[in-house]
């Protein structure tokens, strides 16, 4: 028995070029699923459920009149999309700096120009054991995230994560 017959069949039982026309169909299917699913096709056949977060973020040293623009009460967003959650506190501190002293004794000081922040934001994030999203970034503690609310975006680490009832 040959693979491909003189016809042009595979085994003997289908042409190759319906073959291939069923392939196409269904890598379009696919992409098409994938495509209004959101480029997850996991969280169209497993249940989420929706459950308060509040998190607080260690914002990367930046100039103290960056933070200005930060305000409790403004709204997160995502890709030009606001997520139910806001601002809730926001607590400038001081950026450490470890340098050597003129003896070769290392010493900790603040920076002079620049400062860190701890945002704390209370958001509605979408959990499906074991992950907690909020749009489409993953939220685990140490993970490096990108604080966005209207006015502002902000490279952060996620330093604290804690579910509200």
């Amino acid at each position: 028995m040959k693979l491909i017959t003189r016809e042009g069949k595979l085994f003997n039982k289908i042409h190759i070029f319906d073959l291939l026309f069923l392939i196409l169909v269904f890598v379009v299917i696919l992409g098409a699923v994938s495509k209004f699913s959101g480029k997850n096709i996991i969280n169209l056949t497993t249940n989420t459920e929706n459950v308060m977060v509040e998190f607080t973020v260690e914002t990367y040293p930046f100039h103290e009149d960056y933070f200005a623009s930060i305000e409790v009460g403004d709204k997160l967003a995502e890709d030009k999309k606001y997520i139910n959650g806001t601002v809730t506190n926001i607590q400038i501190i001081d950026n450490m700096l470890a340098l050597p002293d003129n003896n070769g004794q290392m010493v900790t000081a603040s920076d002079p120009f620049k400062k860190k922040a701890l945002v704390t934001s209370r958001v509605e994030m979408s959990y499906k054991d074991p992950v907690y999203k909020m749009g489409k970034e993953e939220m685990v503690v140490g993970n490096v995230f990108f604080f966005t609310t209207e006015k502002v975006k902000l490279s952060s680490v996620i330093v604290d994560f804690k579910i509200v009832k």
